[in-house]
């Protein structure tokens, strides 16, 4: 894993990754992605000039999330925070997700809002959070993260199966498991693949629900 950066300067790369990442949580409508995409446009266009200041997570040359954010032209000091969206590849705890989404959030909105270190005599002057500002819960909008499901597990699935060849098939190797959950989770008749796939997540994670239905 590389080390991660924060990025506040809009690239050309950005459009496509932003349509790839908006389009994957499914929380998105198709318009709302083409107004993602657009305000991506509008900051390299404007520079400086656009009213839309955006924030990126990089690993690398690959960009994991994203937020955008605006000054309130009818206040003297409120900001607008339009959307965050992530890449958190696969999950295997969703609860510690979410935590985390949340954490970076109050981080990233502290930073951005408040984020300050003073120096006297050489030394950095803030110690720990008593007197360096973290938004607390009272400072904060209200947050709604959603962990969404996605067919990566089918894609995975094939992958798996390209990799083994042959003997993928084979018994006395998980692939064969694998590959035939992630095509009952796809095309099971009585739900859907997102009421599917989460139950086949809470079984594999032993939370309570319904078993899987095959």
């Amino acid at each position: 894993m590389q080390a991660l950066t924060l990025r506040t300067e809009v690239q050309r790369r950005d459009r496509e990754r932003i349509a790839e990442i908006t389009t994957a949580t499914d929380v998105f409508y198709p318009p709302e992605v083409a107004v993602a995409v657009e305000l991506v446009d509008d900051r390299l266009t404007k520079g400086k000039a656009s009213d839309y200041q955006f924030l990126f997570v990089d690993e690398g040359e690959v960009t994991l999330g994203y937020a955008i954010y605006g000054f309130n032209s009818m206040t003297k000091s409120s900001w607008d925070l339009y959307w965050i969206a992530v890449d958190p590849g696969l999950v295997v705890q969703p609860e510690n997700a979410v935590a985390q989404v949340e954490s970076a959030i109050v981080y990233g909105l502290s930073g951005a809002l408040s984020e300050e270190l003073s120096i006297k005599g050489g030394a950095i002057q803030q110690s720990n959070f008593n007197d360096y500002h973290v938004l607390r819960m009272s400072d904060m909008p209200e947050l709604h993260i959603k962990i969404v499901a996605t067919d990566n597990d089918f894609e995975c699935a094939h992958i798996g199966m390209q990799v083994m060849g042959g003997a993928g098939f084979s018994m006395e190797h998980d692939m064969q498991r694998l590959f035939r959950d992630a095509h009952a989770c796809n095309a099971h008749v009585m739900f859907s693949p997102e009421i599917q796939g989460a139950i086949f997540g809470q079984h594999a994670l032993g939370a309570s629900g319904p078993p899987p239905l095959l």
